[in-house]
């Protein structure tokens, strides 16, 4: 099964990598994989930055 994580989480994920952090800093740090932060930002713009609609 795979993990789901809070949409909190993925905004907190996704505000550093517009911040300009590298994907595989972020990665390494939260223990996610690198292709999650692309579609996470992606799934964010997406809904015009907003997970929670």
């Amino acid at each position: 099964m795979a993990a789901q994580y809070a949409n909190e989480f993925k905004l907190i994920v996704t505000e550093l990598y517009k911040s300009g952090i590298k994907t595989k800093h972020i990665s390494d740090d939260y223990a996610i994989n690198d292709s999650m932060i692309s579609r996470w930002s992606q799934e964010y713009h997406s809904k015009s930055g907003d997970y929670f609609k």
